[in-house]
């Protein structure tokens, strides 16, 4: 990333304590396997200090000085990784290009919609009638809000997302490009002659403040009340929520986790990418879901789960431990068999 800039305002931008020349210009801000000798890059903890020696990288960020790097200049931090949010929210408000505040002359805009002191809506957006677009929000090109829906402050709607009718969105949500915010839920009721009819969705939506929505994911609007997703939730792209769930603050689902139906997630909780989760279960506060982890029952708050099904950690390690085992069990339980000569089943047989 081009930086440009001289270690004394990288020092003011971190709030931290520089050790070498105020006047030094760094290039760019990059990974200690990319960075040159005009570079600047960054040392989080321990286990980092030896490929931090290897880097070529001109200068450094750490959480305390290291003796290991010599008189490289090193720029001290409390907490690496806060210091580096710092840095790049800066870097990002820089170069950053927002939408002009107004409406496109391309975008349809309803007569009857609400625009927020200082909103902008860009080219080929739709916004349909009486929906409410906070003050300073942004509507993104190609972007559409439905009939009714409501944006709070300050929020993000990326280019070609989608919010359907009567979705209510908090202040400070971002929700990425082909993110699809309100569609019908999955939900069917069979007939005598063998197919399906579709069950109408009236309920809708509610996103509180705070919360990110992934590119191309989607929550579905509940059947008769709300699904909802609460304060600074952050969900990664291609994952999906369905109707009827609810997710408590602060909880965190990487890439291509999804839900079925009637799912409730207490605050804090952590899922790893592809977690799946079955119908009607409860999972509570702060606990930890694996990657690719299939959920089957209830979670307890506090606890971490993964596999496939998923159980409590330490029986899914000692399971793994189990089937490294497996081919050495196999041959034993051959020599047992032959010594008490008993006929193993062969494989695939009944």
């Amino acid at each position: 990333m081009e930086l440009g800039w001289t270690l004394a305002r990288v020092r003011d931008v971190l709030g931290g304590q520089l050790h070498g020349p105020e006047d030094m210009v760094v290039e760019r801000f990059c990974r200690l396997e990319l960075a040159r000798a005009n570079d600047i890059s960054f040392v989080r903890e321990v286990r980092y200090v030896e490929p931090g020696v290897a880097s070529a990288a001109g200068a450094l960020i750490v959480w305390e000085k290291q003796e290991a790097f010599g008189d490289r200049p090193q720029i001290v931090v409390p907490d690496v990784m806060m210091g580096l949010l710092q840095l790049l929210a800066v870097l990002n408000s820089e170069r950053a290009e927002p939408i002009a505040v107004g409406v496109h002359p391309t975008a349809v805009v309803d007569p009857t919609v609400e625009l927020g002191d200082g909103a902008a809506v860009g080219p080929l957006a739709v916004i349909e009638a009486d929906a409410k677009i906070g003050a300073r929000t942004q509507i993104g090109p190609g972007a559409i809000v439905g009939r009714r829906a409501s944006l709070g402050e300050d929020t993000v709607v990326h280019p070609r997302a989608v919010i359907h009718h009567d979705v209510e969105i908090g202040s400070r949500v971002i929700i990425w490009s082909n993110a699809v915010i309100g569609r019908d839920g999955f939900g069917f009721v069979p007939t005598p002659d063998g197919t399906f009819v579709r069950l109408p969705h009236l309920g809708t939506v509610i996103i509180e403040d705070d919360a990110e929505i992934g590119a191309c994911a989607t929550v579905d609007r509940a059947m008769i009340d709300e699904t909802v997703i609460g304060r600074a939730v952050k969900i990664d792209a291609h994952c999906h929520v369905a109707h009827n769930c609810r997710i408590g603050a602060r909880s965190m689902l990487a890439g291509y986790t999804k839900m079925a139906g009637s799912v409730t997630i207490g605050e804090g909780c952590l899922f790893a990418a592809d977690a799946s989760i079955n119908e009607h279960l409860t999972i509570g506060d702060g606990a930890m879901v694996g990657a690719a982890a299939r959920l089957r029952s209830d979670i307890p708050a506090g606890e971490s789960w993964f596999g496939y099904p998923a159980v409590p950690a330490g029986r899914a390690r000692r399971i793994l431990a189990a089937q490294a085992s497996l081919p050495e069990m196999r041959k034993l339980i051959k020599r047992i068999a032959k010594k008490l000569d008993i006929d193993l089943p062969k494989p695939g047989s009944s």
